[in-house]
């Protein structure tokens, strides 16, 4: 067991159908579960009723709650089951924040203490299977605001996060140094209205990269038409085919991954997986996107 502890950030909505004293019985629950577990609060963001971009199990609005915290690894997968156990919460995100995004939010929160700042709370679509952390968005927006008024450098930020479905069945390898990796490509939806009003959808390829446990991870839980949500940074690798040909990819290295597919309630294995590892690969494998 990792007893090491990390910082976490945590969204979540809760159906804003409720009465305000059953919201605020659900936020004091998620309070007292990760204080009970041994969790420090660090800021706690009741942003409040928002309406959403796209219904979400037939709720058009929805309470906002962002909290970030310090815990260790092991209690995710409690926290995330009390998420799944109430009836009360509509969507969640859970997220371990790197050295760079956890630097630059706690600059963000010093000069936020002698400055008046408003955030572009500007919302993201919503898919109606999966919930888009907008939030961490906004933070972003938040922080280079702060950053900009404080005439300082702006932080290097290079985060995705991304859902969508497998194109076909992911492929597992290992490389020479014996460090697992695997490939695959997710379908990513965008619904959109067109000039004359008709909804219209559009279909985003992405390739995708996972090392380590990740990918063990996904070789044993993933295949064509799994659905995963995946938080991770863009890379660019380029290598020589056999013929000679220069060849160019650029694809998302997961850090977490989400397992969307529903899996037994008395299943108690978790359905999120990090990768805390810093390896990076210029491993030459051939193109695998989808042609």
């Amino acid at each position: 067991m990792d007893t090491s502890k990390r910082i976490y950030e945590t969204t979540f909505i809760i159906n804003s159908y409720l009465e305000d004293a059953q919201i605020e019985a659900i936020i004091s629950s998620v309070e007292e579960t990760i204080k009970k577990n041994g969790g420090e609060i660090k800021i706690f963001d009741k942003i409040g009723r928002k309406r959403l971009a796209y219904p979400i199990k037939k709720k058009n609005n929805g309470y906002y709650c962002y909290i970030v915290f310090e815990s260790t690894p092991d209690f995710i997968s409690k926290l995330e089951r009390f998420y799944k156990l109430e009836e009360g919460i509509l969507r969640y995100l859970t997220i371990a924040l790197d050295k760079k995004a956890l630097a630059a939010l706690n600059k963000a929160q010093d000069l936020k203490k002698t400055e008046s700042v408003e955030a572009k709370n500007d919302e993201m679509w919503l898919t109606d299977k999966y919930f888009i952390a907008w939030i961490i968005v906004i933070k972003i927006i938040e922080m280079m605001e702060v950053l900009e008024m404080a005439d300082l450098k702006m932080p290097e930020v290079n985060n995705v996060v991304i859902a969508g479905n497998l194109t076909r069945d992911p492929i597992f390898r290992t490389t020479s140094s014996g460090t697992p990796v695997i490939n695959f490509t997710i379908a990513s939806n965008r619904k959109f209205r067109d000039s004359n009003n008709q909804w219209q959808e559009d279909v985003c390829y992405v390739g995708i990269v996972a090392w380590n446990k990740l990918a063990e991870s996904c070789n044993e839980r993933l295949k064509k038409g799994s659905a995963v949500l995946i938080d991770g940074e863009l890379q660019s690798r380029i290598w020589k085919t056999n013929e000679g040909y220069i060849r160019n990819v650029v694809e998302v290295k997961a850090r977490r991954i989400q397992f969307l597919n529903k899996r037994n309630i008395n299943d108690n294995s978790s359905d999120v997986i990090e990768d805390d590892s810093e390896v990076f690969e210029k491993h030459p494998f051939e193109d695998l996107s989808d042609k």
